[in-house]
């Protein structure tokens, strides 16, 4: 117990901007901030992905793309950046092939994204092995999120399984997941991994 560490999340710039600031943050606000969060001692930032890199383009007529590149040049690597997708669809609701898939992860990897957190609202792990392995494969990494209140020992089994040395999340809304994870089979690969827990307000991880 002595030997373990809780490592914060944070999701401001993500599901702040997406939810509380209803996608309206532009990147003049947000390089307000940049100075506090570099020696915040965050573990990871999310940044991208959910509604912001559409919302970005759509409304505030700017790059997602230099907003990822601002932040990460701003945190000199202090905190590791990430963000959220939902697997074969990226930040749209359509799949798409694996070539775009491969396109879209190398340029963001390359842009300064360290950890592509990845769900399926069904829960359906098809969705998301395709860029588990891509990801993993360009040197980020990956993070397999399971969906809320939906959450079985099934979709944990194959979650541990299938992020291959990622870690495995569990997000859930103000504390509505019950149940205990030492019940399920591979609880031990989960520990082993890193696992986490969030919820509308932030996330924090374990190891």
């Amino acid at each position: 117990m002595a030997n373990r560490k809780l490592k914060i999340r944070d999701l401001t710039l993500r599901d702040g901007q997406q939810s509380l600031f209803a996608t309206r943050l532009s990147q003049a606000e947000i390089d307000k901030l940049l100075p506090y969060y570099e020696n915040a001692g965050f573990y990871i930032m999310e940044v991208w992905g959910g509604a912001v890199p559409d919302s970005v383009m759509r409304y505030l007529d700017e790059s997602p793309w230099d907003r990822l590149r601002t932040i990460s040049k701003a945190m000199k690597g202090k905190s590791l950046l990430s963000a959220l997708s939902r697997g074969r669809n990226l930040f749209g609701y359509k799949p798409y092939p694996d070539f775009v898939l491969k396109g879209f992860y190398e340029e963001a990897i390359k842009n300064g994204l360290n950890v592509m957190r990845i769900f399926d609202a069904l829960n359906d792990i098809d969705n998301v092995k395709e860029s588990i392995k891509l990801i993993n494969g360009l040197g980020g990494i990956a993070g397999v999120v399971l969906d809320r209140e939906t959450v079985l020992c099934d979709c944990v089994n194959e979650a541990a399984l299938t992020a291959n040395g990622s870690s495995v999340g569990i997000g859930g809304i103000a504390g509505s997941i019950g149940g205990s994870l030492t019940r399920c089979a591979n609880y031990g690969a989960l520990r082993g991994r890193g696992w986490y827990m969030g919820g509308v307000a932030g996330a924090c991880m374990t190891e």
